[in-house]
């Protein structure tokens, strides 16, 4: 495991308080990870393995997942499955052609054995995120039709009926968040234009421009975390957004494209130089885990006390709440999970995504759009 001496600040201490996790942990009735003093069955720093007290990460079996089994594309030459969400019991897939590069989004629902598509937006370049809020789906519109006005869609209790709330100047939205009773969205003013974070008021009725967080360029993927919002941008920071005021400050020197908060540790998939994840915990430097160095690391989940890892070569497990991680199984193809080129480099908003859904796991594809299953 290396120490990330990347991160110009301790990345701030994390907890469960607010956390938007979109499916990314299996929930109540799974074997919690053993860490720190414990008392427990689990496997102890210096006391075996056994029921007793010890200090330090305790260690579950594997979960023995040999395969992935293809579910098919939601949607016919939409390529990449940037986010997987369970609302009210049913799994949604955000899907899109070539995420802010070319033409063509959808959200579907799951309907076993099949997809069904609840909004089509043939004239978008991505819905990047979903989230839930309030018992409703938000999903920012990140490139309609590379021009003002943004918008963000919004569903009913169900899921399958849509409407927009028109964002002004928005040119590009990404992501969304609820803090206290404020709801935070992120994108780009203008077209041309910089980095922007709007807040509404209103249960997301109407927002309003409060300006530049952090940098000339977008203002893209956020999290709740410790009561303050991290927001990465497009200046290779992640920032520290007070909702009281919503003014914010440097917290990280790094590129961010995903940000999960498990068993009260923060991980995070992207990197600068060269990509690797970084995990977080307390007020510990961020560190890069065992395994995980060099890989396009597109997202994380945890099931059954092990965390997974979705990267270019396959699904990843850790047995020791994410210090370390194998290769458990290869990507489908070789290559379903590899990262898309844009001009001379990589596209951080076409990435895959992992969810848990009725005790499985779900992974999505970035090169051909298809949804598998782990088994």
């Amino acid at each position: 495991m290396k120490t990330i001496i990347r991160l110009s600040i301790v990345i701030l201490a994390v907890t469960s308080m607010g956390i938007i996790c979109d499916g990314c942990s299996s929930g109540g009735g799974g074997n919690n990870v053993v860490y720190g003093t414990n008392s427990g069955t689990g496997t102890g720093t210096g006391t075996g393995t056994g029921t007793g007290t010890g200090t330090g990460t305790g260690t579950v079996p594997p979960g023995g997942f040999s395969q992935f089994t293809d579910l098919g594309a939601p949607v016919s030459g939409h390529n990449v499955v940037t986010h997987m969400i369970v609302f009210n019991g049913t799994l949604f897939v955000s899907v899109s052609v070539d995420p802010l590069d070319k033409f063509g989004s959808a959200i579907c629902k799951y309907n076993d054995p099949g997809f069904t598509t609840v909004l089509n937006k043939p004239n978008t370049q991505g819905l990047i995120r979903v989230r839930e809020i309030d018992g409703k789906l938000f999903a920012p519109d990140s490139d309609p039709n590379g021009t003002t006005p943004g918008f963000v869609y919004v569903s009913d209790s169900t899921g399958t009926s849509w409407n927009s709330v028109t964002i002004p100047t928005g040119a590009h939205l990404f992501d969304i968040v609820k803090a206290d009773s404020k709801i935070y969205l992120s994108g780009q003013d203008g077209a041309p234009g910089s980095g922007a974070l709007w807040v509404s008021n209103d249960g997301g009725a109407s927002f309003s421009l409060i300006g530049n967080k952090g940098g000339s360029t977008r203002h893209k993927f956020m999290i709740l975390s410790s009561g303050q919002i991290l927001m990465a941008t497009n200046q290779q920071q992640i920032m520290s957004i007070d909702p009281a005021t919503g003014n914010g400050s440097p917290t990280a020197s790094y590129i961010c494209w995903r940000f999960r908060e498990i068993n009260g540790v923060l991980y995070m998939g992207g990197g600068s130089d060269h990509p690797h994840p970084v995990r977080a915990e307390g007020a510990n430097p961020g560190t890069t885990p065992g395994g995980l160095d060099n890989l396009f690391v597109w997202d994380f989940c945890e099931l059954g006390g092990r965390i997974y890892a979705l990267a270019e070569p396959g699904l990843y497990e850790s047995t020791d709440n994410g210090q370390n991680f194998t290769l458990i199984i290869d990507a489908p193809g070789g290559s379903a999970f590899d990262h898309i080129a844009m001009g001379g480099g990589f596209s951080a908003n076409a990435m895959g995504s992992l969810v848990v859904y009725n005790g499985s796991i779900y992974a999505g594809a970035v090169q051909n759009g298809h949804v598998y299953k782990v088994e």
